[in-house]
Order: structure tokens, then C-alpha cells, then sequence
């Protein structure tokens, strides 16, 4: 039997195991306390700043460098210099041409196409076969005139009938004639009895070009010529002029004012597209410069030319190629007497893009 000085033992004993498991049981709802708790998520936010700021700093450090190369880049395209002893310019062929004083007026663009001479043969055609009749008919009608009152007359059927007739071949003579006036205008160059013209338009070894330019662009009449050129076309050397222009009749597909004109040696195909320029009668002529057509040279998609500065020294300067004149380009950002390279700019070009090369 159990005292109860020795009950009183074994129940204090029990207290502290109980204790002790109470203990170690909230250790680890501690530490996830701990770890949950605001200053343990301040810990990575802190390292984070940290690093943002280390990152900023190597920014700050590497504009310099930056601005440096970009700086490098704007000097390298500004500095587009070819310098050549004179030993090499003589034996890279390279000659000079000085540029002149020019004008040039502002021009209106439209566009045109090529027509075909078929309808025109046609046309042509049809006219003559009227007139052919027409002549005959009214030489019958004459003939039945001249025989009235005689043994050999006709009867006055038969005089009815070719009076009709000849009536009828008129009209059709007049219709045949409006037909070509509508495909050809009311006042084409032939009206003044040039038939020649109209024979060599019908069999195509003269071509016309029907071109209209947009609404509100021409306002001095007809014009007095045209500058025209294929879409695809290069340059000055792939374009006509003609002096032979008299307006159209309205084109359905564009608003605007249409003219026909007359190309006699150009080297294009019927049912070409084409660009068409004309000197507006109001406009002010601009006072520039001419620079030769031998000078462009391309590079990186754009036009430039090469100046020479002073002997040996060469500077390529953008040139704009939009304003065209005969065997050149009008410039206004060039001067009078300024030394262009109009031979052998290619070459230039060549050796500035690779200074390594020797001159042939």
C-alpha cells in the first residue's frame, strides 16, 4: 500500500513530464512563428534593396560608356572623308565638273498609261470606210443629177434612193468622226490636216499617253509640255519630254483634269504605267544649282555625290535626285563653283567604305 508521502511524489513527478511535453511541443510553433513574423520578412526585402541598388549603380557607370559610343557613331557618319594623294587620283581616273548656277520651277505630278493603238486603228478605220462611202454614194447622186431630162435618166425611185443614200453616208461619215473625237479629243494636233500624224498614232510608231493629273493642281490650262518617265525609272536619262499636249476627256477612275500627249521615240509598251511632271504657269522659279547625273552615287538607300574640298581631300554630301533637270539634279544646298566628282565616285565610295583597298 502506497503511503501518501509517496503519492505525493509520484504526482509531482507526473506534473513535470507533463511540463516538460508542453515545452517541447511549442518550440516549433515558435519558430514558425518567428519565421513568419515582421522581422523575418524584412531580412530578403532588405537584400533586395540591396541589389537594386548595386544594379543602378552599374547603370549610372555605364551611360558614360554609352554616350561615349553613341557620340563615336555620330562622328563616324559626319566623317565621310576620302583623302587621296594625287598619284592616286590620276590613276583612279577621277574627274571634276563645277557646279552651275540653275533654276528650276516647281512641278505638279500626275499619272498616265500608254494606250493602245488597236482602238485607234479602229477608229481610223471606221472614218475611212464612212468617207470611202460617203464619196460614193454622192458620185451616184450626182451622176442620177446630171442624166435628169435625158434618154439614159433615172427614175425618180432611183434618184430618191441615192439622195437617201447619200444622206445616210453622210451621218455615218459624222458619227465615225465623233467616235475618234471621243477617244482621241475635240482638238487633237492632226485638225490642222496633218492626216500623217493620225496614221502614224493608228499603225503605233507614234504613241499617246493619256495622262491626268489630281483635282485642283492645274490651273493655267493646258500645259505647254510634259516630263514623262515609267514608274520603274532611274533617272533623267529614262524620261521624255513632249510639246504636243491637248486635253482628254475626263478619266472616270481619278478626279481630276486628263491631257493626251504624244511620245514619238520613247522606248515603252503600250498599256505602261507612267509618271508625268508639268511646270505649273504661276509658279516661281527657285534659284539653285545644277549637279551632273555622273556625280549620284548610292549608298545605305540614299543619293550623295562627292565634293572636293581642297586638292586630295573628298567629301560625300547627301544629294537630293527629286528635282530633276536636263543630265543633272537641281540642288539648293550646293554653290556655284563647287568641285564635284562627275567621274569616278563610285570609286571614291569603294575606297570609303574599304579605307584597306589600293587604287587600281
Amino acid at each position: 500500500m502506497i503511503s501518501r508521502a509517496n503519492r505525493s511524489v509520484i504526482d509531482w513527478l507526473a506534473a513535470a513530464a507533463s511540463l516538460l511535453l508542453v515545452a517541447a511541443c511549442s518550440h516549433p510553433a515558435a519558430d514558425s512563428a518567428a519565421a513568419g513574423s515582421p522581422a523575418a520578412r524584412a531580412t530578403p526585402t532588405r537584400a533586395s534593396s540591396a541589389t537594386k541598388a548595386d544594379d543602378s549603380k552599374k547603370t549610372a557607370d555605364a551611360a558614360p560608356d554609352s554616350k561615349a559610343n553613341a557620340e563615336d557613331g555620330a562622328k563616324d557618319a559626319a566623317d565621310k572623308e576620302v583623302k587621296l594623294s594625287q598619284e592616286d587620283v590620276a590613276k583612279m581616273g577621277i574627274a571634276f565638273t563645277n557646279v552651275t548656277v540653275a533654276q528650276y520651277t516647281p512641278e505638279t505630278e500626275g499619272y498616265g498609261v500608254i494606250m493602245a493603238h488597236d482602238a485607234v486603228a479602229q477608229a481610223v478605220a471606221d472614218a475611212g470606210t464612212a468617207e470611202a462611202m460617203s464619196r460614193q454614194s454622192h458620185a451616184a447622186l450626182a451622176r442620177i443629177e446630171r442624166l435628169a431630162g435625158t434618154p439614159g435618166a433615172e427614175t425618180i425611185e432611183a434618184h430618191e434612193a441615192a439622195q437617201r443614200q447619200a444622206a445616210a453616208d453622210q451621218i455615218a461619215v459624222a458619227l465615225a468622226q465623233r467616235k475618234l473625237s471621243s477617244l482621241l479629243g475635240q482638238r487633237p494636233p492632226w485638225t490642222q490636216g496633218d492626216d500623217r500624224l493620225l496614221q502614224d498614232v493608228a499603225s503605233g510608231r507614234i504613241k499617246v499617253a493619256r495622262v491626268t493629273f489630281p483635282l485642283g493642281t492645274i490651273k493655267s490650262g493646258t500645259p505647254r509640255n510634259l516630263r514623262i518617265a515609267r514608274l520603274d525609272a532611274l533617272g533623267v536619262e529614262e524620261q521624255w519630254r513632249t510639246h504636243t499636249v491637248w486635253p482628254a476627256p475626263a478619266d472616270a477612275t481619278m478626279p481630276g483634269r486628263s491631257y493626251f500627249a504624244l511620245l514619238s521615240e520613247a522606248n515603252v509598251d503600250e498599256g505602261a504605267r507612267l509618271s508625268a511632271w508639268t511646270a505649273d504657269g504661276n509658279a516661281t522659279p527657285e534659284d539653285g544649282a545644277w549637279v551632273p547625273a555622273a556625280a549620284a552615287v548610292v549608298d545605305g538607300g540614299r543619293y550623295w555625290c562627292y565634293l572636293q574640298r581642297e586638292p586630295g581631300t573628298f567629301e560625300r554630301t547627301p544629294l537630293d535626285i527629286s528635282r530633276p533637270l536636263r543630265d543633272g539634279y537641281f540642288v539648293s544646298d550646293l554653290k556655284a563653283g563647287d568641285s564635284v566628282v562627275s567621274i569616278g565616285a563610285g570609286l571614291l565610295l569603294a575606297r570609303e567604305l574599304n579605307p584597306e583597298s589600293e587604287a587600281d
